[in-house]
C-alpha cells in the first residue's frame, strides 16, 4: 500500500509539473558575448515598452525565462545588454528555445518550439527585403533620367507592392485562427468598394469621394477583432485608434461620441479588452482641446 499511495503521489507530482509546463512559459534566448549579463523580456501597450522580466544570461550565454503563469498573447522584445532589441511573437505556444547573434539578430535568428514565432521571423525577414527594393527603386525614380525610366521604376515599385499585398493575404489565408494572421490583418485598412454613380447626378466627383468617406470611416476598424485582447499587446492598436479618431472621423461631439460608444460596445465581450478601450477613449476625449467636446467625455461617464 505505501508503494501503491507513493507511485500515485508521484503521478500527481508529475501531472502537476506538466500543467505547469503547458500553462506556464518557458522561453530560452542563447546569444553568445553577453555572459553574466542582464537581459529584458518586455512586450508593447499603448505605445510605449513595459519589462514581463529581467534575467541573466549564464556561462554558457544562456538566459532562461520562466514562470508558472502564461503570458499574454502579443508582440515582445528582447532588450539586451548592448541597448538593442528585436521582436517576437508570442501567443499559446510558450516552450520557445531562441538563438541569435550580435551581428545581425533578426537575419540570424533561430527558432524552435513555436510556429507562430517563426512564421512572423519570415514575415519579418521577408518585408525586410522587399523594403530594401522597394528603397532602391523609390532612389531610382528620383534619379531617372527621363520620364520613360522613371515610369518604368513607378511600375517595379507598384508590382512589389502588389507582391506584397498577396504575400499579405496568402499568410492569413495559410494561417487562420492565430495571432500571426490577426496581426497581420488588423494593419489593413479597408478596401472600399467601387461606387456607381450615374452620370446624370450633379457634382458626380463630389459625391463619391462623400460615398467613399463615409465607407472608410464605418468600417476603418474592421480589420481588427475588438473582442480579442491580444490586440492590448500589439504596437500599432493604439495606434489605429488614434488615426480613426483624430484623423479618420469629422471632429464634432456628436459624431466622436457616436464612433467612441461603437467601438467600446464591440468589446463587451472580453473584460480586459473593454477595460482597456474604455479607459483609453475616455482619455483621449478627454484630453481633446476642441469646443464642445466635453459633452463627448460626460456621454461617456454616464455610459460607462
Amino acid at each position: 500500500m505505501k508503494y501503491k499511495a507513493f507511485t500515485i503521489l508521484s503521478l500527481f507530482l508529475l501531472i502537476t509539473s506538466f500543467a505547469y509546463s503547458q500553462n506556464g512559459y518557458n522561453i530560452e534566448l542563447k546569444i553568445k558575448g553577453f555572459e553574466n549579463k542582464d537581459v529584458i523580456l518586455g512586450y508593447y501597450s499603448n505605445k510605449s515598452m513595459y519589462i514581463t522580466d529581467t534575467v541573466t544570461f549564464n556561462k554558457n550565454s544562456i538566459a532562461l525565462f520562466k514562470n508558472e503563469e502564461p503570458l499574454p498573447g502579443g508582440l515582445y522584445f528582447f532588450y539586451l545588454p548592448n541597448e538593442k532589441h528585436f521582436d517576437i511573437l508570442i501567443d499559446k505556444e510558450q516552450n520557445i528555445k531562441f538563438e541569435t547573434d550580435t551581428l545581425d539578430l533578426v537575419g540570424n535568428l533561430k527558432i524552435s518550439g513555436s510556429k507562430e514565432s517563426s512564421l512572423f521571423l519570415n514575415y519579418q525577414l521577408y518585408l525586410s527585403k522587399m523594403q530594401k527594393k522597394a528603397g532602391e527603386l523609390h532612389r531610382n525614380i528620383t534619379s531617372a533620367a527621363s520620364d520613360t525610366e522613371k515610369s518604368k521604376f513607378q511600375s517595379e515599385l507598384a508590382e512589389i507592392n502588389s507582391t506584397v499585398e498577396k504575400y499579405m493575404k496568402d499568410e492569413r489565408t495559410k494561417n487562420p485562427n492565430t495571432l500571426y494572421a490577426a496581426f497581420i490583418k488588423g494593419m489593413r485598412e479597408p478596401d472600399i468598394p467601387e461606387f456607381d454613380i450615374p452620370n446624370s447626378i450633379a457634382n458626380k466627383d463630389s459625391l463619391l469621394q462623400l460615398k467613399q468617406y463615409i465607407y472608410y470611416a464605418n468600417h476603418y476598424l474592421d480589420n481588427i477583432d475588438l473582442s480579442d485582447k491580444r490586440f492590448i499587446r500589439l504596437p500599432y492598436f493604439t495606434e489605429k485608434l488614434d488615426t480613426y479618431f483624430d484623423k479618420v472621423l469629422i471632429q464634432h461631439p456628436d459624431s466622436v461620441t457616436k464612433a467612441a460608444i461603437a467601438t467600446i460596445e464591440k468589446t463587451r465581450e472580453t473584460k480586459e479588452m473593454y477595460q482597456f478601450v474604455t479607459q483609453y477613449l475616455f482619455n483621449k476625449i478627454n484630453d481633446n482641446k476642441i469646443m464642445g467636446m466635453e459633452n463627448a467625455m460626460v456621454a461617456l461617464a454616464d455610459k460607462y
